[in-house]
C-alpha cells in the first residue's frame, strides 16, 4: 500500500511511517523510506537503525538492516556489517535474511558454532525457500541438498529466477553455467547474458561473457 486519506487529510507512505513513530517510536521502518524528519530533527537511514537499538537493543531486524549499510556505532561500540548480522542471528536464529547476509559477508560464528558462506546460505533456505538471493549464492557456492532434494548449481540459479525473474545476477550465473529453461522457456548462454544486461547494464562480468560468445544487439545498439 502507498498511504491514503484519514480525516480528510492525505498521508503518503512516508507520512504514515512518521506518524506511527510519533505515536510509538520504534523506528523500525524509517530506514525503508530513506530516513526523514521527526520532532524537527533530520534522521538518516543509519540514524534510524541506531535509534531503534537505543529504544530496543533486541530489535533483530534493525541489526540486520544496519549490517546492510555497512554497520555503525551503537552504544559507543563499533559494529562491522558482519557483527550486525551475527547480532541479529544471536537474537533471532530463525531470521532467514540475516543468514543470507552473513553468508554474503563471508560467514561467521553464531551461537558458538562456525558457519561457512555455504552453511549460511543453506541455513537461510532451510528457513525460507522463497529467498531468491540465497538460492543464487548457494548455487555459486556449488549447490547441494536442500530439504532432502539435490540442487546442482544450475538448478539453484533456475530456482532463483523462477522466484525473481528480474534478478540480473542470477541470469548471469545461469549463463555462465551454460543456460537453461526458466518457467519452461529455454535460454541459451547468450540469452542469459542478454537478459542480465537488460536488467543491469553495469554488470561488468555479463558484458565480458556476452562479448566472449560474439556479442550482439542490446537496447537497439549493435
Amino acid at each position: 500500500m502507498g498511504g491514503g486519506r484519514v480525516g480528510g487529510i492525505w498521508y503518503s507512505k512516508k507520512d504514515c511511517y512518521l506518524k506511527a513513530l510519533e505515536l510509538d517510536p520504534r523506528w523500525g521502518n524509517l530506514d525503508s523510506i530513506g530516513g526523514g524528519s521527526l520532532g524537527g530533527v533530520q534522521y538518516s537511514i543509519n540514524d534510524g537503525y541506531i535509534k531503534a537499538f537505543e529504544l530496543d537493543p533486541e530489535f533483530s531486524i534493525a541489526w540486520s538492516n544496519l549490517g546492510t549499510v555497512g554497520g555503525g556505532s551503537v552504544g559507543g561500540i563499533l559494529y562491522s556489517e558482519k557483527d550486525c548480522f551475527i547480532k541479529a542471528l544471536d537474537l533471532n536464529p530463525k531470521f532467514a535474511y540475516a543468514w543470507y547476509c552473513l553468508g554474503f559477508a563471508g560467514g561467521g560464528t553464531v551461537g558458538g558454532l562456525q558457519y561457512s558462506k555455504k552453511d549460511c546460505y543453506l541455513k537461510a533456505l532451510e528457513l525460507d525457500l522463497t529467498l531468491a538471493w540465497a538460492w543464487c549464492e548457494f548455487g555459486s557456492s556449488g549447490g547441494g541438498t536442500v530439504g532432502g532434494v539435490d540442487y546442482f548449481k544450475k538448478r539453484c540459479y533456475i530456482k532463483a529466477l523462477e522466484l525473481e525473474p528480474k534478478f540480473a545476477r542470477a541470469w548471469y550465473c545461469l549463463g555462465f553455467a551454460g543456460g537453461g529453461s526458466v518457467n519452461d522457456l529455454p535460454n541459451t548462454k547468450k540469452d542469459c547474458y542478454l537478459n542480465a544486461l537488460k536488467l543491469d547494464p553495469k554488470l561488468a562480468k555479463a558484458w565480458c561473457e556476452f562479448g566472449s560468445i560474439g556479442g550482439g544487439s542490446l537496447g537497439g545498439v549493435q
